[in-house]
């Protein structure tokens, strides 16, 4: 094989992931805007401390991309053409490493919480909580780890970047499988307390928005993990590395925006899910002198009055918080 073979062959193991890892960096900030927006039409009486949560996020994450793009430029524009160039870490050891860190212990930390307030054990909270903490920890260490070595060629090559390299990826994983695993039994437990046929399809919606998201993140997880330790000199696990922050960031914004798509249960679910007042018209058949008949919209608002397929408040309260908060 011709040196210039080998020279393209290196070229597009090297530079081909990591671009790839850009473009969906890039295509994932976008999905997020706009969930961040219809979370702002949608949600504006959400608690302070929330709305900064999710507005803050997005400004972190606009962050995030900002060093990606700026790296992308250093190596496909201002040393376009230098192999070298496609190994250095530059400062990525902060925006995948610390900042990826931070934001799946945020997101991870507010589904802890939330299953504190849906089943009111601290155990199962405070478990997840504190592995959450750990790999957010790890995450950060190793970024501190990586910020000296000049290739990624030597990220595997430490024993103990191996080691929290590890302790991170899969403690994200393991909280990733551990919430999605308690809420579907939480949600399962609701189900079987119900027999209205809206619930039931609401709280199946709410499990498979959970499993699916929880099950997600951790599959990229363990995708980057493998990738990183059983192909050594390649870049592969870019790909995936680029984007795993913004699928926490972007499932952390799907689970409250999805609130906008559940039924309103009543006036009290209404309540619960966006503080907007939701009544209900009922048809009324009257009789007109002159066009004979016409149809009168009468709006219900008394608990009292029968409406199809009502719910009692407790699910009508329960069933938002699964998905928001209180």
């Amino acid at each position: 094989m011709s040196a210039t073979s080998t020279e393209r062959s290196d070229l597009a193991i090297l530079a081909g992931p990591k671009l790839l890892g850009y473009f969906f960096n890039w295509a994932l900030l976008g999905v997020l805007t706009i969930q961040s927006y219809l979370y702002h039409i949608n949600f504006p009486r959400d608690p302070l401390l929330l709305q900064c949560l999710v507005y803050g996020m997005l400004v972190f994450e606009w962050v995030q991309t900002g060093l990606v793009t700026g790296v992308a430029f250093q190596i496909f524009v201002y040393n376009y053409g230098d192999l070298a160039s496609l190994t250095k870490i530059y400062y990525a050891w902060f925006f995948v490493d610390v900042m990826c860190a931070i934001v799946s212990m945020a997101v991870q930390l507010f589904f802890a919480w939330r299953i504190y307030v849906l089943a009111k054990s601290k155990v199962v909270a405070g478990v997840i909580s504190l592995i959450s903490l750990l790999q957010g920890c790890s995450g950060i260490a190793l970024g501190a780890l990586l910020k000296d070595t000049p290739s990624t060629a030597d990220v595997t090559a430490s024993h103990r970047v191996t080691i929290v390299l590890n302790i991170w990826i899969i403690g994200s994983a393991v909280v990733d499988v551990l919430i999605a695993v308690t809420m579907t039994i939480l949600m399962l437990k609701l189900r079987r307390g119900t027999t209205v046929v809206h619930t039931e399809r609401m709280i199946n919606k709410i499990i498979r928005l959970v499993v699916e998201t929880g099950s997600l993140t951790a599959s990229v997880a363990i995708v980057t993990l493998v990738l990183c330790t059983r192909l050594p000199g390649t870049q592969y696990y870019e790909t995936t590395l680029y984007v795993l922050t913004k699928l926490y960031a972007n499932t952390f914004l799907a689970n409250l925006v999805s609130r906008a798509f559940l039924e309103a249960f009543g006036q009290g679910a209404s309540e619960s899910v966006s503080d907007r007042t939701v009544s209900f018209a009922i048809p009324i058949t009257t009789v007109s002198e002159s066009s004979g008949t016409r149809l009168e919209m009468r709006e219900v608002n008394n608990s009292n009055d029968h409406l199809p397929d009502a719910v009692n408040y407790q699910e009508a309260k329960v069933l938002p918080t699964a998905l928001a908060t209180v």
